[in-house]
């Protein structure tokens, strides 16, 4: 582990003057674009170095990262899959419909299937006596 520093002074110029001098050193820069130096206070001429910065920017990165497991807009659902929610006779009207569209349907055909209301319970002859809602 490396070790750490901690700058302090009566003035906030002082720390600002030292930092300053810190920066001439590449690996201090190096150090600085890691978001590895911090100053708290407030600061002058450093601000790359200041709290809110540092968090700024690791949290940048952090989003970056997370980005790389955005999840992909599904795709439309073959008939095959459709006629496992809906009957036959329904699949040549949704196919054409929207993914999103799609979606909502067999949202609905999921509850609706719970309660035995839905157009999938009764195309599979559930309830044929018992009229639609």
């Amino acid at each position: 582990m490396l070790p750490r520093i901690l700058i302090t002074s009566t003035t906030n110029a002082a720390v600002d003057q030292d930092l300053s001098k810190l920066m001439e050193l590449a690996p201090a820069r190096d150090a600085l674009e890691r978001g590895e130096i911090v100053r708290v206070g407030q600061g002058g001429e450093h601000s790359d170095a200041s709290l809110h910065q540092v968090v700024e920017k690791l949290n940048q990165q952090t989003r970056q990262q997370l980005g790389l497991f955005a999840v992909a807009e599904p795709s439309a659902l073959s008939p095959w899959q459709l006629s496992s929610a809906f009957g036959e006779r329904y699949v040549s009207r949704i196919v054409g419909l929207a993914t999103s569209e799609q979606q909502r349907l067999i949202s609905g055909v999921s509850a609706s299937a719970r309660d035995g209301t839905g157009p999938a319970y009764r195309a599979r002859g559930g309830a044929q006596s018992r009229p639609a809602p």
